[in-house]
């Protein structure tokens, strides 16, 4: 994440989202402004909801696909 948000933070002008962690119980809220961002933890997943990790990012001329291979690679870490 840390590699994605430096070599793209001129770009971004906001992101925010909900990730899902292995083998944590809570959700994890992650948010930020080009190179500043803050993760906190929220509350549980309720039963019966997916954990799926959900990003938005708002920017100017971001590669699409090239973020979505960075997150394909953090979610293939964790399985």
């Amino acid at each position: 994440m840390e590699t994605l948000l430096c070599r793209h933070a001129d770009n971004l002008l906001r992101y925010k989202g909900i990730l899902a962690i292995k083998d944590q119980p809570c959700r994890l809220i992650f948010q930020g402004v080009q190179r500043l961002y803050s993760a906190d933890w929220d509350r549980e997943w309720q039963a019966g909801e997916v954990r799926q990790g959900v990003m938005v990012f708002i920017g100017l001329h971001l590669p699409e696909e090239e973020i979505r291979q960075q997150f394909a690679l953090l979610t293939e870490s964790v399985n």
